[in-house]
């Protein structure tokens, strides 16, 4: 778990939906922005503020 947690601290950002095409990477941010908050949680991870 720990070097999956790892992994995603280098390669996420939350300055954009990753999901997304770069044009339109800004859409369903806030979409995003809650399940990953969701997801964090269930991980036992504190929601990133």
């Amino acid at each position: 778990m720990r070097a999956a947690l790892d992994w995603i601290r280098r390669h996420w950002t939350l300055d954009h939906n990753p999901n997304m095409p770069d044009a339109r990477s800004k859409e369903g941010l806030f979409y995003f922005y809650h399940v990953f908050g969701a997801r964090q949680g269930g991980v036992g991870v504190s929601p990133a503020v």
